[in-house]
């Protein structure tokens, strides 16, 4: 139930944010999670640098904070972080580079790909974005990759 809540405010933050800055919708997500995230014991670290932002129509906006979303949930889940960092960067030339990392136990070699990992990836394919999931030396790393092929 409390996912349900969660998905419904994300949904309704994102959609009333004007001309879907992403940087407005991360903010908000913040906001709104914090007592969640505090009450984990992990701590979070925010590396959000948009400016400039490119921009999103609402569909996009909403798909980007999703996998977010996701992946945070699986972090917080499944992880044992003690860590997580939600890092989001643009080039100023349409390019987005967001992940999320934390320094937990991994995922196995050949994750089953619940149903989490597959919609992260049916997102990211309706953004015409690169979704990669990989061993981050302790932990996990998601990386959303959008625009030019450039790294921010």
């Amino acid at each position: 139930m409390d996912q349900c809540l969660a998905d419904l405010h994300l949904l309704a933050d994102t959609l009333e944010i004007p001309e879907s800055n992403l940087q407005m919708a991360l903010a908000n997500y913040r906001h709104r999670i914090r007592q969640r995230l505090v009450a984990t014991g992990i701590v979070f670290h925010w590396d959000v640098e948009l400016e400039p932002c490119p921009s999103y129509s609402s569909r996009q906006l909403v798909q980007i904070m999703r996998i977010i979303q996701e992946s945070l949930t699986n972090a917080i889940r499944h992880a044992e972080a003690s860590n997580i960092t939600i890092r989001a960067k643009s080039d100023g030339h349409g390019s987005l580079l967001v992940e999320v990392v934390d320094d937990g136990i991994g995922m196995s070699e050949n994750p089953e790909g619940g149903r989490g990992l597959i919609n992260m990836k049916k997102r990211a394919a309706e953004l015409a974005g690169m979704l990669t999931i990989e061993p981050s030396a302790p932990g996990t790393r998601v990386r959303l990759e959008l625009g030019h092929g450039q790294n921010p």
